[in-house]
């Protein structure tokens, strides 16, 4: 392994009573708790943390064009920015996630704070691993990180999916890159026995949605004979795994006709085959459509991206959960369920609570909660960031 070293170069200093939340073990430092930069002049790299007294916190990257100025890396002095530090906190995530998740399965081995290393996914599929860098930092360390990680990723090829939006924060181009030649525009593989289908180069985020991994199992249980109605489906994930449980039927909702002709293939190659119909249009029309005809389902789900992406939009994404809420209850066969979602980190989950409440009462149907969730535990959350806590799912029982 190389010998290849960074040092900080950079001293970043909080002003007086802003040390206190990252202190007390929080990754993220805002450019308005700043005090001062040295050198100055300087617009990132490497950083040691001080707090006003001049005592150390951490060592991170700093990125002047960026809100969150200062990203922590550790918060021990001593260690050394090498290859072999990278080596380290990889096969330490490496290793958490084997707990949870065979050789077989597919995962996301890397989640960013969670794992200590700020503005890094990776996710594992059969045959390839999907990277994304969001972070000016994190791409200034790529010498250092990509070495170890291409070793431990063994034979499969890389594919850097770096065009989230979160790199323009950043002051960082987009693209999508091949450095070991293009990959299949999708995979096909199985998410504990159930068929999936993932489009790593085109599709949304990293091309897959493995948070939901646990909901998913957790739908089947209720999936026997059931009608299921998957909104925002994408390539079918939820609805797969219904019919695979042994679903009735699955009517896949979205926008993408690509997305839904994959989840119909994927369904085709269940045993004796399932009862799918595939509606390519907006989910929330159609769901509208649905409680205008007076349609009833066993099982719905909604998993939407968020429609609430900063606390501007809180007030109108707001009214839009609550009506889609409301219209996934009443589209619910009396005795079924629903499972609904929100993807806001901006939605406490108070206000997923109060949304899903007032929601029920508007819906003229008594509600229970069944059971509540977030991502799976191949997204780990630091109890010291709430901000890593976006994905709340609530599966309900309507009478």
């Amino acid at each position: 392994m190389s010998d290849s070293l960074w040092e900080p170069a950079l001293t970043v200093r909080l002003k007086r009573r802003e040390a206190r939340r990252v202190a007390g073990g929080h990754p993220w430092v805002f450019a308005n708790e700043i005090d001062s930069v040295a050198p100055v002049g300087q617009v990132s790299g490497l950083c040691v943390l001080q707090d006003d007294s001049k005592r150390y916190i951490g060592t991170g990257y700093y990125n002047k064009h960026s809100l969150i100025a200062v990203r922590l890396l550790t918060r021990d002095q001593e260690d050394i920015f090498d290859q072999a530090f990278f080596h380290e906190r990889l096969v330490l995530a490496r290793e958490r996630r084997a707990v949870c998740y065979g050789k077989n399965d597919a995962f996301r081995w890397v989640f960013g704070e969670s794992d200590g290393l700020p503005g890094l996914v990776a996710e594992v599929y059969p045959d390839l691993t999907v990277i994304q860098v969001t972070t000016h930092g994190m791409e200034l360390l790529q010498p250092l990180w990509e070495p170890p990680l291409r070793e431990l990723a063994g034979d499969a090829p890389l594919l850097f999916r770096n065009d989230s939006s979160a790199r323009r924060h950043e002051d960082l181009s987009t693209y999508v890159g091949y450095p070991d030649g293009p990959p299949p525009a999708f995979i096909e593989f199985e998410e504990a026995g159930a068929p999936a289908v993932a489009f790593p180069r085109s599709g949304p985020g990293t091309g897959y949605y493995l948070d939901q991994r646990e909901n998913r199992l957790f739908a089947r249980r209720l999936s026997a004979g059931a009608d299921v109605l998957d909104l925002f489906s994408y390539t079918g994930a939820f609805g797969l795994g219904c019919l695979s449980a042994g679903a009735r039927r699955a009517t896949f909702v979205d926008r993408s006709q690509v997305a839904l002709d994959a989840a119909v293939r994927a369904a085709h190659r269940l045993p004796g085959g399932a009862a799918t119909e595939a509606v390519c249009g907006e989910a929330l029309e159609y769901l509208s459509s649905v409680v205008k005809e007076g349609r009833k389902f066993d099982l719905v789900i909604a998993d939407p991206s968020t429609f609430i992406s900063s606390r501007k939009s809180f007030a109108s994404g707001s009214r839009a959960y609550l009506g889609l809420f409301r219209d996934a209850m009443v589209a619910t066969r009396p005795g079924g369920h629903a499972a609904l979602c929100s993807r806001s980190y901006h939605v406490k989950d108070s206000d997923f609570e109060d949304m899903l409440e007032a929601a029920a009462q508007r819906s003229g149907r008594a509600v229970q909660y069944i059971w509540r969730s977030g991502a799976g535990p191949d997204h780990p959350r630091p109890a010291s960031m709430p901000e890593a806590h976006y994905l709340k799912c609530a599966f309900l029982r309507v009478d």
